[in-house]
């Protein structure tokens, strides 16, 4: 999503002034997609024993239907509406304000500064929804008398803050923090030294942002697989 934050960005005005609420946005499209595998994902790190993906994904379609790998998208839409919209809006303010006035390309070391702060801001605003999108992916495989059985997210938000209070909305925030740091440094800072090295060789364009984004991309699973 930060590939088509750069590309509507730099469609979207003549001076290519990032507008960061574009990320947001594309984040929010991005999910509609993806949110399936991240289900799955969030299957095969609970479970007890070991499944392939594939037996996951049949058995959840046997059991849930379609819908089952869709659980819980209305809260990932709103982590991400959240969550990356503060990190990628922090960045790009920072950023604007710790550029050389020369002209010269800001050192990776403060890019990665900046990227894992703004991280961090980012899973203050999306930490809420990410314990309802968990909870609401997790729900299938328990048993029907403990499901929370949220319909939806603002549902689930409601429910956490009148029965567990509002801190449970930040439950797993410790861990939350350095993984949200470290997926801003792969995605922020990594495409944003990523792109400078790729522009030596080639003209800005949709292809300089496609490697830009695969190479960003692959550092920040890199760095958050653990």
């Amino acid at each position: 999503h930060y590939f088509i934050q750069s590309n509507l960005s730099v469609m979207s005005s003549s001076k290519k002034q990032h507008r960061f609420y574009l990320g947001g946005v594309a984040a929010c499209m991005a999910v509609c997609f993806t949110h399936p595998l991240d289900t799955i994902k969030v299957h095969l790190q609970t479970q007890q024993g070991k499944r392939s993906i594939y037996k996951v994904l049949t058995s959840t379609l046997k059991t849930n239907g379609i819908m089952g790998i869709y659980s819980g998208l209305s809260a990932s839409i709103m982590r991400q509406a959240t969550y990356t919209t503060v990190r990628f809006g922090a960045y790009e303010v920072l950023r604007a304000r710790n550029t050389p006035q020369d002209g010269s390309p800001m050192p990776f070391s403060n890019k990665v500064a900046i990227a894992a702060f703004s991280g961090a801001c980012g899973i203050f605003a999306g930490n809420p929804a990410d314990v309802v999108n968990v909870r609401m992916q997790n729900d299938m495989r328990l048993p029907v008398g403990q499901r929370v059985a949220y319909r939806n997210v603002f549902h689930g938000l409601y429910t956490i803050t009148a029965r567990e209070g509002p801190a449970a909305l930040f439950r797993g925030l410790p861990a939350n923090i350095p993984r949200s740091m470290l997926i801003n440094v792969g995605q922020v800072a990594c495409y944003d030294q990523a792109k400078q090295f790729v522009l030596q060789y080639l003209e800005d364009g949709i292809a300089v942002h496609f490697l830009s984004s695969f190479m960003a991309g692959t550092a920040a699973t890199v760095l958050t697989q653990p």
